[in-house]
């Protein structure tokens, strides 16, 4: 198990990787949720149901799932082969969108 902290815009966000399953954790999220992979026919029908959420950050987080687990990202992701691996994807693509990792 690997715990990753960021700080982004004042903000401190956490992710957590254990198993090859990356879960995400903010103020909002205190308990934290699996970010990916999303595989399953029940975890893809969550995050559609969490888009169309009338809560604003139930429907952001959808959104920043399903757009997690399309395209470069998700590539990267099975490109991985070890939580290291993953950790080292998490920390480039937090430097690219500003976030500081808090040591």
């Amino acid at each position: 198990m690997i715990d990753l902290a960021f700080t982004i815009q004042r903000k401190v966000i956490r992710f957590r990787i254990e198993d090859r399953k990356i879960f995400y954790f903010d103020d909002n999220w205190k308990d934290g949720i699996q970010i990916m992979p999303m595989n399953t026919p029940e975890e893809k029908l969550a995050v559609r149901k969490m888009i169309k959420s009338r809560k604003q950050s139930i429907s952001a987080m959808g959104l920043l799932i399903a757009d997690t687990n399309l395209g470069k990202e998700k590539k990267e992701y099975d490109m991985c082969k070890t939580e290291e691996e993953l950790a080292e994807m998490i920390r480039k693509d937090m430097k690219l969108k500003g976030g500081l990792e808090i040591k």
